[in-house]
């Protein structure tokens, strides 16, 4: 159980960073008025 819960958070984090990249790229204004 221990295994498949960190290569699901793995999994996870890896998409969210994905995202953020694509959507930073994507959209710079956005971005900098979110954060």
């Amino acid at each position: 159980m221990v295994g498949y819960w960190l290569v699901t958070v793995a999994i996870i984090g890896k998409t969210n960073v994905g995202k953020t990249t694509f959507f930073n790229a994507a959209t710079p204004p956005l971005s900098e008025i979110s954060s």
